[in-house]
C-alpha cells in the first residue's frame, strides 16, 4: 500500500461498521441499481469493482440472478472484512485487499471494471485508471461513476460535502478531463451521462488493438 492511502484507509475503516445503515447507504444502493443496469447479463463474464466497500454492488449483482463472475478490491482491510462477512458462502465472487493503483489481477482478464463513488479518494486517479485498463479485456468496458465539477454550483456543493464530512484531500474530474485520460488509455469509445445531478458515469470501451498501459 502505498503511504499516500494511509489516510483512506483510516477513514474508510472506521466508517465500515455503518457504511451499510447510514443515509447515505439509500444513495449507494441508487447508484448500484444503476449501474447493475449498466452491466450486459451474459453468462461467465467478470466484473471487478474496484473501491468495492463492503460488497453493495457485488451483492446486487449476485442477487440479480446473472451468471457473472464478481471480484472486488478495496485497500480498507475493515471494508473487506465486511464485504466477506456479507457474501460468505456465495460462489463466483471474490474478494482482496489491495490497492487500486498496484492490483494482483492478470491484465486482460475483465469484460467489466467499475469504480463507483471512489475514484475521488485514490491519491493517484490517473493510474488507478491505467491500472483498470490494464485488467480490462480488449473490447471490455470500464464504468466510472464519480462526482464531477463542470459548474460552479457543483464545485461549492462539493467544497462543503467534503468539510462537513471531513473527506480530506480529494480529486473530483471534469467531463473533458475523464475523457481525455480514458481516450489516452486507449478507449475507442467513450460515453458520458449526468446521474442524480451531480454524478457523472463514464463509459469507456478498451481498444481491442491498445497495448496495456504498462506494457
Amino acid at each position: 500500500m502505498d503511504g499516500k492511502e494511509e489516510p483512506s484507509v483510516r477513514r474508510f475503516n472506521k466508517w465500515a461498521g455503518s457504511y451499510d445503515t447510514g443515509i447515505l447507504s439509500v444513495f449507494f444502493r441508487m447508484c448500484n441499481g444503476k449501474i447493475c443496469q449498466l452491466v450486459e447479463p451474459r453468462d461467465g463474464i467478470k466484473l471487478l469493482d474496484v473501491g468495492c466497500g463492503t460488497g453493495s454492488l457485488l451483492e446486487s449483482l449476485f442477487r440479480s440472478g446473472r451468471q457473472v463472475n464478481l471480484c472486488g478490491i478495496n485497500v480498507s482491510p475493515e471494508m473487506i472484512r465486511v464485504a466477506r462477512k456479507k457474501l460468505n458462502g456465495k460462489e463466483r465472487v471474490e474478494l482482496h485487499e489491495g490497492s487500486a493503483t498496484n492490483s494482483p489481477f492478470e491484465s486482460d482478464s475483465f469484460d467489466y471494471v467499475v469504480c463507483a463513488n471512489s475514484l475521488h479518494h485514490h491519491p493517484d486517479p490517473g493510474q488507478s485508471l491505467a491500472e483498470m485498463t490494464r485488467v480490462l479485456k480488449p473490447g471490455g468496458v470500464v464504468i466510472v461513476m464519480d462526482a464531477f465539477i463542470d459548474s460552479r454550483v457543483r464545485k461549492i456543493f462539493f467544497r462543503i460535502v467534503n468539510v462537513f464530512r471531513g473527506e480530506g484531500k480529494v480529486q473530483h474530474f471534469r467531463r473533458q478531463e475523464l475523457q481525455r485520460i480514458l481516450h489516452n488509455l486507449g478507449h475507442e469509445s467513450v460515453t458520458q451521462r449526468t446521474y442524480l445531478l451531480f454524478l457523472l458515469i463514464t463509459c469507456g470501451t478498451k481498444s481491442k488493438t491498445t497495448r496495456n498501459p504498462s506494457a
